[in-house]
């Protein structure tokens, strides 16, 4: 058996290249800007017992322009594979239950939507006074198809918020394919 020593060179940046093949499959959807992450910019009131759309009104990035600020919204702007992900800080003296989930074009999504939405509940028995939720999925959605974060706390007697900052309350999300 005769041994054959190899010797790895590399490629050449520098060199020119002279391709005279066809490329087949290297087809598909731009991805470059459908990315996003966006932060609650200032501290919002919440209410006992109801689901509230969070305000996530200040954008880290969003090369796409697919985020609205204003209303907190991402529209996707493509059909495919996304993932998301959501961290919202929530505060309610001796709360007994923190939740968040994805609402999918104006709808809550746990019921209809299955392996596409989100629910992240935390439950703590009146021993809790604030919770940063972490949570994230993927999920297919259409082109179009717009996606908002809502939070909620039970809690009867104290006031109830979402925390700020950057590193605090954020959501986001990417085009995996």
């Amino acid at each position: 058996m005769a041994l054959v020593k190899s010797r790895s060179r590399g490629i050449n940046l520098a060199d020119t290249f002279a391709f005279t093949g066809t490329v087949s499959g290297a087809g598909g959807v731009d991805m470059a800007g459908t990315y996003f992450r966006a932060t609650n910019g200032s501290a919002q009131s919440l209410s006992h017992v109801t689901w509230t759309k969070a305000n996530m009104t200040t954008e880290d990035y969003d090369p796409g322009s697919n985020y609205n600020a204003s209303d907190s919204k991402y529209v996707c702007p493509n059909t495919g594979y996304y993932h998301i992900f959501y961290h919202p800080f929530l505060q309610g003296y001796q709360s007994n239950n923190f939740m968040a989930k994805v609402y999918v074009n104006g709808s809550s999504t746990e019921a209809s939507m299955g392996k596409n939405s989100s629910f992240t509940r935390f439950e703590t028995a009146g021993y809790q006074s604030y919770f940063s939720m972490q949570s994230s999925f993927v999920g297919y959605f259409s082109a179009n198809d717009y996606l908002e974060l809502f939070i909620y706390i039970e809690n009867s007697s104290q006031s109830l918020s979402q925390g700020t900052g950057k590193a605090t309350s954020y959501w986001g999300g990417y085009q995996l394919a």
